[in-house]
């Protein structure tokens, strides 16, 4: 599927997806401690790191990374990110130093963290691509967007319609299939 046919989520999960995953693996270069209660971080950069924030980063990287196949699920996964981006966003700023005694923070950790909210909020809110509904209820055979004729076409309501109101005018009988 090209970008031009994914949607803002797609898109998002695809740029974001990578980026974390890198970031939290690099961080273990810096630190791969694991403390508990009141963690020390190493600088990534300007960002505060140990072992539990580069697990974050990486779980949340393959998250994304299991949203880009399909915009249902990137819209789900996009929006599972920012509700939890949110959480840890707000923690961060009432506790100012870590996130449940696990995951060290600062200013630059929880403006960061307020931009990825906030972005992902708005991919994944963002409109599906044209046609994206249509096409998934269409390719399904059946349900109130379509069903396949008895030449494998896919009809729209529409067209049933039509031919239901024509079959009753004239006599023919039969199902939607042509079988009859």
């Amino acid at each position: 599927m090209s970008t031009r046919h994914r949607s803002a989520a797609q898109l998002f999960d695809l740029v974001m997806g990578p980026v974390l995953l890198v970031v939290g693996l690099a961080g273990f270069i810096v630190s791969a401690g694991f403390a508990t209660g009141e963690p020390n971080g190493s600088d990534l950069v300007i960002f505060e790191v140990n072992g539990w924030h580069n697990l974050v980063h990486v779980a949340s990287g393959l998250l994304l990374l299991a949203g880009v196949a399909s915009w249902q699920r990137a819209r789900m996964v996009t929006l599972l990110f920012a509700a939890t981006y949110g959480l840890v966003t707000i923690i961060g700023w009432i506790d100012g130093n870590d996130v449940i005694g696990l995951i060290p923070v600062d200013t630059a950790d929880n403006l960061l963290h307020t931009f990825l909210t906030l972005a992902a909020l708005a991919f994944g809110l963002a409109p599906a691509p044209d046609g994206a509904h249509t096409e998934h209820l269409m390719q399904s055979g059946t349900g109130a967007a379509g069903a396949t004729d008895g030449r494998g076409r896919v009809t729209g309501p529409a067209e049933l319609d039509r031919e239901d109101r024509f079959r009753r005018g004239t006599g023919v009988t039969g199902d939607r299939e042509g079988h009859g």
